[in-house]
């Protein structure tokens, strides 16, 4: 049957802007980080925070979530590029993404990464298969700051003119490649709901 619907234009989705979160998991000794693509508070609750992130089931860092049931959100300032590399550009499969950083563990296990403009550590209270990614609702169970209330926090809008051109490059080859992979898996999943 084809599609009687029009294709969205989704220009306007350029237009948006989104903080950068480096989402942290752990079990046991093996610790994993990433820059995610999408954290957003899910509670508006003061005595109930929550937040929900959204972690591709290929990450290293979801396998942790998934099998520890918690995370650590971590909101980065405007000048912190370095971590947004550090997070953004390799697997923690195959690299120590913590080597030479001060974290600390938090209440639940997880890695706490120190001088960032907030952070949020979260036990997974539910979740949800959206076909390339896994969501988690996450309940805040620990959050702190740790730099100059002044900062302001990274935004996508920032990325092209904090990194290195050669960083910049690499971070749009994988994101397209990862593109690929995640638009296959969002068709898969659609067709299993049919």
């Amino acid at each position: 049957m084809p599609n009687k619907f029009k294709q969205p234009d989704l220009s306007s989705l350029a237009k948006l802007t989104s903080p950068i979160w480096i989402v942290t998991s752990a079990v046991g000794d093996r610790r994993g980080g990433l820059v995610a693509t999408m954290v957003v508070s899910a509670s508006i609750v003061e005595t109930a925070p929550r937040l929900l992130i959204g972690l591709a089931k290929r990450h290293a860092t979801e396998q942790l979530v998934s099998r520890s049931l918690a995370f650590a959100a971590h909101l980065i300032t405007a000048d912190q590029a370095d971590l947004l590399a550090r997070f953004g550009t390799t697997s923690s499969r195959d690299t120590d993404k913590f080597s030479g950083l001060e974290c600390r563990t938090g209440v639940t296990g997880m890695p706490i990464l120190e001088d960032v403009l907030a952070w949020f550590e979260c036990r997974v209270e539910q979740t949800m298969d959206t076909g390339d990614r896994t969501v988690y609702l996450g309940a805040v169970v620990a959050a702190g700051t740790n730099s100059n209330p002044n900062d302001r926090p990274m935004t996508t809008v920032d990325i092209p003119h904090q990194l290195p051109t050669e960083v910049l490059t690499l971070m749009k080859t994988q994101r397209a490649a990862d593109a690929i992979v995640d638009a296959k898996s969002i068709a898969d999943w659609r067709r299993s709901l049919r």
